[in-house]
């Protein structure tokens, strides 16, 4: 029997107080394995796009964004308890040195607002898996790490304001401080690769307000991602031709860059078919988020797995909108 389609299933951090929690994510794998799925690394995901092997069973794809400590302290036990396999889409500006951490001796966790502004504000990646921790997951636990950009970086993206909170971690980026205590202007933030977005520049006291053009945003995208393949071939000796989209977005100029940086495959949040003869460089996935429940989760695995020919849904970003 051929199956139609593979569900590939997205996650971040899996702690409090934002993420997934350990028992909500056992949940999770034992509603797959209790289904009938087989779990698949990404590299066979794009073979079997590719028509590079066959799908004849019921598999599904489990991914992790950002490279969060949480998924090494956590995911990764209730992984190898079950015999399951994930992959882990990592930051490398973030991955530090130092040696496996265990729960024990992991720090405390913070939530993936609160990591982020920790990583690129005060230079702090503890909140993040580190060489050790990537190695391991590959070499001795078999499990798929590829990239995920070099610095997952922001911009401005909509009008209206938001508060300066630390969840809220691009405010913070772009001002290149913590402004919490600041009446700084501050609004949502998005992809910096996908979108021109709005980037603040202070001078004389007065805040100046710029946006990237086409070509500057080309070859920003066209260094991240170099650096990102860069570093992680480095750190695991293995090819990367594979690359997930930061903030799920992209559009015709990152797609351009990511090209030119030698990537032959990319993982999206389009929703649609993951099956044989797809574009290997527009993989769709789910976004899980924690407020989702164990019935979502089973219907949703069904359908795809049975789903008929279906349209897809891009999340591939307008221009004319930032």
């Amino acid at each position: 029997m051929s199956w139609r389609s593979i569900p590939i299933l997205c996650y971040h951090n899996t702690s409090a107080p934002d993420g997934h929690t350990p028992e909500q994510l056992a949940q999770h794998l034992d509603c797959i394995r209790d289904m009938g799925f087989k779990t698949l690394g990404v590299r066979e995901i794009v073979e079997i796009v590719t028509k590079k092997r066959p799908l004849d069973f019921p598999a599904v794809g489990i991914t992790f964004d950002d490279g969060h400590v949480s998924n090494w302290v956590y995911a990764l036990p209730l992984l190898k308890e079950r015999g399951m396999r994930a992959s882990f889409f990592v930051c490398t500006d973030f991955i530090g040195s130092g040696p496996v951490r265990s729960q024990s001796f992991a720090p405390k966790i913070l939530g993936a607002g609160a990591s982020f502004l920790q990583a690129t504000v005060n230079n702090n990646p503890e909140q993040f898996m580190n060489q050790s921790e990537v190695k391991s997951l590959v070499h001795d636990h078999g499990m798929d790490v590829l990239p995920h950009s070099a610095g997952h970086e922001c911009s401005f993206i909509r009008e209206k304001p938001v508060a300066a909170k630390k969840e809220n971690w691009c405010c913070h980026r772009l001002y290149g401080r913590d402004i919490s205590g600041e009446n700084m202007p501050c609004f949502k933030g998005g992809s910096a690769y996908a979108r021109p977005g709005w980037f603040p520049h202070q001078e004389n006291g007065k805040i100046h307000w710029h946006a990237r053009d086409r070509q500057k945003r080309y070859n920003f995208c066209l260094a991240d991602f170099k650096r990102c393949k860069d570093a992680l071939e480095k750190i695991l000796n293995k090819e990367m031709d594979i690359f997930c989209w930061p903030w799920g977005e992209f559009d015709s100029v990152s797609e351009r860059a990511l090209g030119d940086a030698g990537f032959q495959a990319a993982f999206t949040l389009e929703r649609g078919r993951v099956a044989p003869g797809g574009n290997p460089m527009r993989i769709g996935r789910i976004g899980v988020s924690p407020r989702k429940s164990l019935g979502w989760l089973k219907k949703y695995l069904s359908l795809l797995r049975f789903a008929p020919l279906a349209a897809t849904t891009r999340k591939k970003v307008k221009l004319t909108a930032c």
